[in-house]
């Protein structure tokens, strides 16, 4: 399997993968500013960054990568399949709180995500994953 990455860098990005086959692992970096990220059909990775970001998996076994820089909108986890990457966070700091059909993943009062579609008692310690970011 191939690796390709992109980076947004500074300012508000649009970056979509979706056109990429099941062949490539993508990472999709928004960098600073409000990014709208879209994975394509393989395993990828994306990392919002500070700002207020959108991240789409689509496809495969994907990360979406949060911290408390920024807040992330992650429209489609599939429990099971994909994970979400901690930046200087631990699970056991995490707070999940319902929000009609959504998550709000808190930590103290600061919403850092919200998973649109989940509810809060799908996640547990094996849907997280540390990252070296």
């Amino acid at each position: 399997m191939e690796n390709v990455t992109i980076n947004g860098g500074g300012g508000d990005d649009t970056l979509n993968a979706s056109g990429l086959t099941s062949t490539l692992s993508v990472l999709l970096d928004g960098g600073a500013g409000n990014d709208g990220l879209t994975g394509g059909g393989g395993n990828d990775t994306l990392i919002g960054g500070e700002g207020s970001n959108t991240l789409t998996g689509a496809a495969g076994n994907d990360v979406f990568v949060i911290s408390t820089a920024g807040t992330a909108t992650i429209a489609d986890y599939a429990d099971g399949a994909d994970k979400i990457g901690l930046v200087g966070l631990a699970f056991g700091g995490l707070t999940f709180t319902a929000s009609g059909s959504d998550t709000l993943i808190q930590v103290g009062t600061q919403t850092i995500a919200t998973v649109l579609g989940v509810a809060p008692g799908v996640f547990d310690t094996s849907d997280f994953v540390a990252t070296g970011l």
